[in-house]
């Protein structure tokens, strides 16, 4: 079932350009090379620095370990709770490996957050996107 967004104007049996599936459904592959360069952006996003000529430019605005452990402590971690789903999400269409459910093995939400609590502890100067990252890695390596 189709539902415009925006009033849809297609006739019987065709589909509005600006309407949304709300089943949620994706295409079932996106390009090799999005995928891969999802990757490499989020792996060695760690730099948070991109060279322009000879003056680096800093990027504001990124999370680290420290920030989602504060946030998990005070109870005010649901955007970025949703951030880390969106990335996973986001890593696994890109890069075509299942990971909710790898192997066979289901994995609920709060065991992807139990996992970056851990990772976080152990390393909290590095980038929430590194521990997502990794625990991706680390969970879809057999595929």
């Amino acid at each position: 079932m189709w539902t415009s967004l925006a009033g849809s104007t297609a006739g019987p049996g065709e589909r509005d350009p600006l309407d949304w599936d709300v089943r949620g459904a994706l295409p079932a592959k996106l390009g090799a090379a999005s995928g891969v360069a999802l990757l490499f952006l989020c792996e060695f996003s760690a730099l948070a620095t991109a060279q322009l000529g000879n003056l680096p430019v800093h990027i504001e605005g990124i999370v680290d370990c420290g920030d989602w452990l504060a946030s998990r402590q005070q109870k005010t971690s649901i955007a970025l709770e949703h951030y880390v789903l969106g990335m996973l999400n986001g890593l696994a269409i890109g890069a075509d490996r299942e990971f909710w459910q790898a192997d066979g093995r289901a994995i609920r939400r709060d065991a992807v957050y139990f996992w970056i609590d851990g990772y976080c502890r152990s390393h909290p100067t590095d980038l929430l996107n590194t521990a997502v990252v990794r625990f991706f890695t680390e969970r879809t390596r057999l595929q």
